[in-house]
């Protein structure tokens, strides 16, 4: 399986809401996983304001941090996307070979006039 992407996951071990969320989050079976515990672990970016747990960074991309509310709304998204099947790309033909044309037997010519419209 494919690998979407990476997810890291700020949270901390006393709090209710983010110990359902590592369990969401484990779900998750196309990404990459880190899980940073705030009691025992730093942070080294000082671009990250953790005022909220739990925390969601989505491919370790600054405008893909959600807190909270917002992170069980983002990873429920990222479920459903999981869930969809992959569309069929088809490059060749836009028919299948079974596809059949039928030649008209009736000989009827009618007779167009092209200054008409």
């Amino acid at each position: 399986m494919e690998k979407k992407g990476s997810i890291t996951v700020l949270y901390h071990p006393m709090c209710k809401a983010s110990t359902d969320f590592i369990i969401k989050v484990s779900e998750l079976g196309n990404y990459d996983k880190e899980f940073i515990n705030l009691k025992e672990d730093k942070i080294e970016s000082s671009d990250i304001d953790v005022d909220v747990v739990p925390l969601i960074i989505i491919d370790n991309d600054p405008d893909k941090i959600y807190r909270g509310k917002r992170a069980f709304d983002m990873l429920t998204k990222l479920k459903e996307d999981e869930m969809m099947p992959p569309l069929k790309t088809n490059s060749s033909m836009k028919y299948n070979t079974n596809v059949a044309f039928i030649e008209q037997t009736d000989n009827k010519k009618e007779r167009i006039d092209l200054e008409k419209k």
